[in-house]
């Protein structure tokens, strides 16, 4: 029974030592930040551990690891379907694409190395990528198998889980899959097995080979990052998630969740006229989710997500930043035959601004119609009518007559949202937003900024924006690096009292941690 605790407690201990010998063994070797620079490696454009690990997974996927429930690919759309027949055994899961791969190997390359390997290069890139693969596979292995976790803790505990599902309360559910004591009883086993395998006793003398304490610290990550996965599986174990985004079905935040969710069939999509809506569904639990732009390279920070975020409620209900996605968002025109029989260009007030010089510079004599939306721009295109639109929206008979309608590519940052505090898992490269406002005083910024330097705050972004208590005052966006359970929200707190009010609205992976998608 793959859901008895006798078997599930087997498959985390044998997991757990395969982990723990993998890392020791990584550890002979030097760091070779060279594996993961791409193009570090003659002859490899991508990262060489990337290309490494790809070419491993194509081959596993022929004899069919991937089909089964229990092991995730890290290239999950580049790998090919299996050469041996299925076994025809049904999964005990409820269906499910989740797969947090990206941000494990994020992590990895962030955090576990560093913690574990001596600095420099010592050339021996085949063992030591040899080893990368087999820790960053057997923790993906471990981490989700938290789904045959928590679905034996829902079919245990099936009322209790069904109305923390039903309220859509991710804080709740993390509460009741954590267990302070089962936790700090696995982190002295790992100690003692990572003391004992780790040890090197030669002449009398006795020396580590890792630190069994940066092993239990990567463990103990692991295990939050288990933690995520349950949490996932369940809000979707009821049905359907529900993720509600700003526009249309071809417009950059519905092209933002493809690429967070890639091949997710369990989500229904909702697109929103207005990004206040997506805020409100996300608040009063009507979408587990939304995705609203936030910035865009040509036009800069999207002021009315700000301007959300700013009057979001605080507390338990207040929307919360819980994930990053940046899609390539450059403009093309799309119609229906020849650019030379266009005689009308069409498209939203926002397209027209962006691509402004390029319709000057090719369609200068045509004429230009604003429309409210790009379902109205879709609508419009004929034989003689094409639309600004994302490339995507070139569905037959619809063609796409320039590419580019902007002199340089063009890309949108989008966030996720969700209700309440993330409970995500630090990566190592993450980003934390917080807002806050100034007291009424000379230098009150400077003083707030002064404070965040001391702690050693990195900002990385600092932008201002109309008080929504006052019409003469501004409050103020921040960006910085770091996850607030990496100390950030201990730094904030003593921030505080030098700001008239200051809220921390989220801490989620840099969009760092998405898939290399160079070819080799």
């Amino acid at each position: 029974d793959e859901l008895s605790l006798s078997e599930i407690r087997k498959q985390l201990i044998r997991l757990e030592e395969t982990i723990i010998f993998a890392l020791i063994e990584r550890a002979q070797f030097k760091k070779n930040e060279k594996t993961y620079q791409p193009g570090a490696i003659p002859n490899i454009p991508s990262a060489f551990f990337d290309y490494f690990l790809l070419e491993t997974e194509k081959l596993h996927a022929r004899v069919g690891r991937y089909a089964s429930p229990d092991e995730n690919a890290f290239f999950p759309d580049r790998i090919p379907t299996p050469i041996l027949p299925p076994k025809g055994t049904d999964s005990v899961l409820h269906p499910n694409s989740i797969n947090i791969n990206p941000r494990i190997l994020n992590y990895f390359k962030q955090r576990v190395i560093p913690s574990i390997c001596p600095e420099g290069d010592d050339g021996q890139y085949g063992s030591s990528s040899t080893c990368d693969m087999a820790i960053v596979q057997a923790m993906s292995r471990r981490i989700h198998y938290g789904k045959f976790v928590a679905e034996a803790k829902f079919r245990s505990e099936t009322e209790r889980f069904t109305k923390l599902i039903e309220a859509k309360d991710a804080v709740g559910i993390m509460d009741a899959l954590t267990f302070p004591k089962v936790e700090q009883s696995n982190c002295e086993r790992v100690r003692e097995k990572a003391a004992t395998y780790g040890t090197d006793r030669w002449g009398g003398e006795v020396a580590w080979r890792v630190d069994p304490d940066a092993i239990v610290r990567i463990y103990t990550d692991c295990m939050s990052f288990t933690k995520d996965v349950q949490v996932e599986y369940l809000l979707r174990r009821l049905g359907h998630m529900r993720v509600h985004y700003f526009g249309g079905p071809f417009s950059v935040c519905s092209q933002a969740i493809e690429q967070h969710w890639p091949g997710d069939k369990a989500i229904e999509r909702g697109g929103q006229a207005s990004v206040e809506q997506v805020f409100l569904d996300v608040i009063e639990k009507r979408a587990m989710y939304g995705v609203v732009p936030i910035g865009n390279s040509q036009t800069g920070t999207d002021s009315a997500t700000v301007q959300q975020m700013l009057r979001s409620p605080g507390g338990p209900s207040q929307a919360t930043v819980c994930g990053e996605v940046v899609v390539p968002d450059t403009p093309a025109l799309i119609g229906r035959g020849n650019a030379s029989d266009i005689r009308v260009i069409v498209g939203t007030k926002e397209m027209m601004t962006r691509c402004n010089e390029a319709i000057k510079t090719e369609f200068g004599y045509l004429e230009t119609r604003v429309v409210v939306s790009d379902q109205e721009s879709l609508f419009s295109v004929s034989d003689t009518v094409a639309a600004l639109m994302a490339p995507s929206a070139a569905v037959a008979p619809l063609q796409v007559l320039r590419a580019s309608m902007c002199d340089r590519p063009v890309y949108t940052r989008c966030w996720v949202i969700c209700r309440g505090p993330s409970t995500s898992a630090p990566t190592g490269n993450d980003r934390t937003v917080v807002v806050f406002g100034t007291k009424h005083e000379p230098g009150a910024l400077v003083t707030v900024l002064d404070s965040m330097r001391a702690h050693k705050i990195n900002m990385l972004e600092l932008s201002s924006h109309p008080s929504q208590s006052s019409r003469l005052d501004f409050d103020f966006f921040v960006t910085v690096q770091g996850h607030v359970k990496d100390g950030l929200q201990q730094a904030f707190e003593e921030v505080a009292p030098q700001c008239a009010w200051l809220r921390v609205v989220g801490s989620y992976p840099a969009n760092g941690d998405e898939m290399p998608r160079e070819t080799c």
